[in-house]
Formats: structure tokens, sequence, C-alpha cells
């Protein structure tokens, strides 16, 4: 199979031919020096403006940068004729100021013959009145590869394909290449079937520099970003198989935390060495985190908010955010509901058992786990040791108990005194307690005696107005 390379992201004729002159330097510079380099051959590309446009777009979503050769009329380029001319140098900084490494490169070259050729401008100037303009595009052969749609399942299976592009990137900042710190895409890199990387291809987000200065920090920070989207895809599709293995958990931890977030409790890394020694097991540093238990009093909670006066809703993102901090908020262990569904006969039944769906709902976008819980009475108070108790507390308190080990930091946002001795044997346990309530009517004194209490009114900023529908 033949493969041609385009730029991601082009728009009209004077981005294309931008981007491929970008990719003839970059290539020809780097070619021969890494495997993840294919051998690439410049052809001419006979490009019809709105034909090629649709073809682009037809290519599969974020992989428009490689196409099929076969699907098109390629021929040798030639390195004469007047239609061509040697590195036409576009006015832009990062190119111009690159002139003499450029010219360097072009005496290098064997047999007298010149690396690059490329259109004079004037051959694309009118480019509205012209069907077709020709460009010599990078095309190479190989079989067996794959875009990352197809194998991205594959990944967290087989960290040899970070590995070798922590690799690729000390070979780039070893070549004075910067990479543009938002620019790469896991669609960037063609695979082989296991998800190991095969070759690059996002040459438009690569720029040669006249010194080191500065590029190792940029290059760590363009590793922390690419890595950062192959770990939102996978948590998006591949249910956070990436999240799950301990050789990823320290690049997160000390690599896209600090460097992304912004913010991190761990040792940034100071080169690529030590991502690739921590890849391999051969450093003792640990990551310690809070394992984060979440547990809601729903009827408790949003019986003052939803069913009363205006309707309010909680934005857990921004507020689990506020209590742990934005990188701590993501690594959240359980987060677990229980509601009562109450009977629905008449219309007034159907209405509150409507609105309980509807808060379900709502709590299952934020990632809870909801339980619900029935009786055959249709109420939610039972008699246990003489005391009254509702259902859906004591559901609540077997799950929170089921749960002792699994968590050392427990946030329950309820004011009912039905869950305080048990918030009390975790702490005396060690265990971190965070209490959050309404209002003062509907918090046991105990929890703002002895817990570190808010009432939610302190997180203004969390809670959301909503319209009810259901009227």
């Amino acid at each position: 199979m033949s493969y041609a390379i385009l730029p991601r992201g082009i728009e009209n004729g004077s981005e294309i031919i931008d981007g491929i002159y970008r990719q003839m330097c970059m290539i020809n510079l780097l070619q021969g020096k890494h495997k993840l380099i294919p051998d690439c051959k410049f052809k001419k590309f006979n490009f019809s403006k709105t034909e090629g446009k649709k073809r682009l777009n037809d290519t599969e979503a974020g992989c428009g940068d490689v196409l099929d050769a076969n699907r098109y009329s390629f021929v040798p380029l030639s390195f004469s004729g007047e239609d061509l001319e040697l590195i036409y140098l576009y006015e832009r900084d990062e190119i111009v100021s690159y002139q003499q490494e450029i010219q360097q490169l072009l005496k290098a070259r064997e047999g007298g013959q010149h690396y690059f050729a490329f259109l004079k401008r004037i051959a694309v100037k009118d480019l509205a009145g012209s069907r077709y303009f020709t460009l010599p595009v990078p095309c190479f052969s190989g079989q067996n590869l794959y875009r990352y749609e197809e194998i991205a399942s594959k990944l967290s299976e087989n960290k040899s394909w970070i590995e070798e592009l922590v690799k690729f990137y000390a070979f780039l900042t070893g070549e004075l290449i910067q990479v543009d710190i938002h620019g790469l895409k896991p669609g960037d890199f063609l695979y082989d079937r296991a998800g190991n990387l095969k070759y690059f291809l996002g040459y438009h987000s690569l720029t040669l520099k006249a010194d080191s200065q500065g590029l190792l920090e940029n290059n760590l920070n363009s590793l922390a970003q690419l890595l950062y989207h192959y770990y939102i895809e996978d948590t998006e599709k591949q249910q956070a198989k990436l999240y799950q293995q301990s050789w990823f958990e320290k690049i997160e931890g000390r690599l896209i935390e600090p460097l992304v977030y912004g913010e991190t409790a761990h040792k940034l890394y100071q080169d690529f060495t030590e991502i690739l020694a921590d890849l391999k097991g051969e450093t003792s540093y640990s990551l310690s985190r809070k394992r984060i238990g979440v547990f809601l009093d729903v009827a408790n909670i949003f019986t003052p908010m939803y069913f009363a006066g205006d309707k309010m809703m909680i934005n857990f993102d921004r507020l689990l955010a506020k209590i742990y901090g934005r990188i701590e908020s993501r690594k959240i262990r359980k987060k677990v509901a229980v509601i009562f569904l109450p009977g629905y006969e008449g219309m007034r039944g159907e209405y509150i058992f409507e609105l309980i769906l509807n808060i379900k709902e709502y709590l299952e976008e934020y990632s809870f786990k909801v339980i619900t819980v029935e009786s055959d009475s249709l109420k939610a108070k039972t008699i246990v040791e003489g005391r009254e108790v509702d259902l859906d507390d004591l559901k609540l308190l077997e799950i929170m108990r089921d749960s002792r080990d699994e968590v050392d930091s427990i946030l329950l946002l309820t004011g009912d005194r039905h869950f305080y001795n048990l918030a009390r044997e975790f702490q005396e346990e060690g265990k971190e307690v965070k209490i959050i309530s309404v209002s003062p009517e509907s918090t046991y004194k105990g929890f703002i005696k002895n817990f570190k209490h808010s009432y939610l009114d302190e997180y203004w900023d969390c809670i959301e107005f909503i319209h009810n529908e259901i009227e």
C-alpha cells in the first residue's frame, strides 16, 4: 500500500502549500535518522481545489493527514523545469530565521542535486481561476499499518508504544527540533496491530530551533499534552484502561498532572531519561494518593434544595474540585447515592416519582452509582431496634461499611444524625471525614462540633438553578 502525507487542518490552497513545504523541510532533515520517520519520496500531486477538499473531508475523522496514494495520480517529481524553484521561503519568522541552516542542507545533497523543490508563489496566486495546481507531496509505502482509532483498545495492554514515544521526543530534542505544545494528536502516528508506533506523520507540528534554550521544557510540555489526548480518549472510549495501569499512573502523576493541569504533589520529571526509567521500573519513586469515597444522602440534601422553593442542583464536578483540588477530584474511587422510590399512585405520587427519576439521571451524569430502594409498604420508614429509620439511610450505611477498606478519605453529604456514629468510627480509624449539609435546621449538631463540616451555601458557585419541566 502506498500512502501520501498531507498536513492536518488544511482549508485552502495557501495552507496546503505552506504545510507541505514545512513537511518537505522536516522530512529531508530527519529522514534516515530515526525508525519512526518513513522513507518518503516526493511526487507531483495534481490537486483539484474543489475535488481535493471534498476528498480530504471524506477521510476518516482525525486521520486526514494520511491518504491512500492509490486513489490519486502520481508521477516522480522532477527537480528541474520552469514551474519549480529552489525553496521559496515564505514570510514566516520561524522559517526565514533558519534560511542559513536550510541553505547548508541544500549544499549537502550528493551528486549536486537539491533536497527540495517547490512551486513559485505565482503558480498558485490565482488559485480561484485555476482548476488544478501541482504539489510535490511526500509518499511512502508500507504494509500492516493501522490508524489510531483502529488499535486504540490495544494500548493499555502494552507499554512499548509509550517507551518509543518518549525515545522519539528525546531524539527530536537532540536534533534541536521543537514540537508544538498543542499540535500533536494520537492520529499523527501510524501503528502496527499490537499498538506499537510504526511511523510519525505530524511534521506540521515541528520547527527547527537555532539553539537548545527552552527546548527541553517545551518538548516535555508537548509530550504531556499528547499523552493527555491518549488518556482522555481512552477514558471516554475504552473504559479508562490506561488509568488502571500502574506504569501509566506515574506518567500521569509526574508529567500530565503538573504540565497539563498545573498542579501536582509529586516530583516533576526533569528529562526524558527519567520517564523511561519509571516505565522500566528502575526507580523507587512511589505515588501516594488519597482513596476518596463520596456518599450522598439524596433525601437529606435534595429535599430542601429541589422539592421546596426554587429548584437547585449541585455541580458536583465543581464542588469536588473545590473540596479536594482539581487533581485529586479526578481520582475519586467511589461515588454512591441512595434514593428511595415511593409509591406513585395518583397524580401527586406520579409527579414525585418522576422528579426522583430526574434526580437519579442527573447524578448518573456526574458518575454517581445510584442505588434505588423500595418498600412493600410504599413508605421509606421502618423500625430497627425500636427506632424509626429510613430504608435509604440503612442502605447507604451498609454501603459505607462495605467500603471501609476501599477508601481513606470520605466526603459525606448529609446532616442526618443516623450517619453520625459510623462517621465517628471512620474518624477514629484515622480516615479523613468531611461533612457537607444544607442548613443548621437539617444538621445534627454533633457533625458541626466534631468534624470538618461545611454548609452547602459556602460553595454557592457550585449551585445551579434549574427549570423543572414537569409541572
